[in-house]
């Protein structure tokens, strides 16, 4: 019975020094900061500030501010990227979060930032016309039209 009084208090100092989920001692993430959000006709790029730590980054996008986001995990390289319908406004916000004993720690939201997404460029612009009975296709390249 002595030798299990002795055992006991070293038992609870070795699990407060190396478990890392006792007593609250998980560090949640900062809040992440979004450098830039932009659009092109295939979807949009997101690019952040990466936190130190094993950090993991959920990214979420919605056509309404409010509600409906979805969401994608992503890398922890700094930069996102998403492919979403052309000539749309998508509303972006991310959150990190820390996997520690199989429990994810969430960190709190970024600022919503608003993106739209831009028309696909044609490779080439094609005009049919009817003048007198005969038929003309007039074709142009778009840098011919500033695109």
């Amino acid at each position: 019975m002595k030798q299990i009084k002795r055992i006991v208090p070293i038992i609870v100092i070795f699990c407060m020094l190396f478990s890392t989920t006792a007593f609250g001692a998980v560090k949640k993430p900062g809040k992440v900061e979004i450098i830039s959000v932009e659009g092109n006709s295939v979807g949009i790029t997101v690019k952040f500030k990466p936190q130190n730590g094993s950090v993991w980054y959920k990214l979420y996008y919605s056509e309404d501010e409010d509600f409906g986001y979805k969401s994608c995990i992503v890398n922890k390289t700094g930069s996102a990227f998403v492919s979403l319908d052309a000539n749309k406004t998508y509303y972006v916000k991310m959150r990190a979060y820390k996997k520690v004993d199989g429990k994810r720690y969430w960190g709190p939201y970024s600022n919503v930032y608003t993106v739209t997404t831009k028309n696909p460029k044609p490779d080439m612009l094609m005009t049919i016309r009817k003048i007198n009975n005969s038929v003309f296709a007039l074709a142009a390249y778009p840098s011919d039209f500033g695109y």
